[in-house]
C-alpha cells in the first residue's frame, strides 16, 4: 500500500500512475479527468472534470474523489459491483 494525498485527506492506495491521473484502488482504478486534461490537452473528453472508476465492465461517473475512492472501497471489487 501507498498512501495518495487529495484535498486535503490522505487515502491508501496500490499504486499511483501518470503523476495521479489514475490512481489503483481495490483491484480498480480511478481516473482524475483533470489531470488527465493536464496530461493530454484533451479537454473534450477531459474538460469537465471528476472522476471514474471501472467497474462492471464500465466507467462510472463521480464528481469528487472521495465519492469514487469510496465506491472503489465499498461498493465494488475487482471491477464488479458487490452485492447488497
Amino acid at each position: 500500500m501507498e498512501k495518495y494525498y487529495k484535498d486535503g485527506k490522505e487515502y491508501d492506495v496500490e499504486e499511483v500512475n501518470l503523476f495521479g491521473a489514475i490512481v489503483n484502488v481495490n483491484g480498480t482504478s480511478i481516473t482524475d479527468f483533470k489531470k488527465m486534461e493536464e496530461l493530454t490537452g484533451d479537454s473534450m473528453l477531459y474538460g469537465n472534470g471528476g472522476y471514474t472508476v471501472f467497474c462492471d465492465s464500465d466507467e462510472l461517473f463521480f464528481d469528487t474523489f472521495d465519492k469514487a475512492y469510496e465506491f472503489a472501497m465499498n461498493e465494488q471489487k475487482d471491477t464488479f459491483r458487490l452485492e447488497k
